[in-house]
């Protein structure tokens, strides 16, 4: 029942952004089948399935002036919107059922070279599961079919080449390798 609590708020989210609409659904299912490409057992990714259409419910806390704003977001704004991870995390952390992945949805900004956010984690001190979240929602961000008020859909080849460019800084190198293999189609 909590599950499909926080699954009403995303859809709540969901219907005062439509661009994310089929976006969460994507990003789970392809989370999904890269954790299992990288070797999680069937119920950690699962769960990470679960855990990949959450991120962005901390976006509830903010502001809809500046998740609205179609021009580029100023100093202060960026960092009012860079809160929703840990706005995240402390909702979901108040059920037993979602503790597992409260880090994942803590971390799942943060970057292999430590200028990611909330707290400037490096490569091994980010959970897997956020790193796979990250590519996943990145990916689908850029390539999905909803257009955004701030920039247009790259096609899937722009996309992939956004994420090697970015692999080892922005986006951990196996992860996006393995996220290429499972969008290609190759086996398991």
């Amino acid at each position: 029942q909590a599950y499909e609590t926080m699954v009403a708020l995303t859809v709540m989210l969901q219907r005062a952004h439509p661009y994310t609409h089929g976006h969460l659904e994507r990003v789970g299912r392809l989370a999904e089948d890269v954790g299992r490409r990288l070797g999680l057992p069937a119920s950690r990714a699962s769960l990470l399935r679960r855990a990949a259409v959450l991120p962005d419910i901390g976006k509830i806390g903010i502001d809809e002036e500046i998740l609205d704003k179609p021009a580029k977001l100023t100093d202060a704004e960026y960092e009012h919107v860079k809160q929703h991870s840990d706005f995240g995390a402390k909702i979901l952390s108040h059920s037993d059922r979602f503790r597992a992945i409260v880090p994942w949805i803590r971390h799942h900004h943060e970057r292999p070279d430590g200028n990611g956010y909330p707290q400037r984690l490096r490569d091994d001190q980010i959970p897997l599961e956020s790193k796979v979240i990250a590519v996943s929602d990145a990916y689908d961000a850029m390539a999905g079919t909803e257009k955004r008020t701030y920039r247009d859909a790259m096609t899937p080849d722009e996309a992939i080449a956004e994420l090697e460019r970015c692999s080892g800084s922005q986006f951990d190198q196996r992860v996006v390798k393995v996220f290429i293999e499972a969008l290609r189609g190759g086996p398991l």
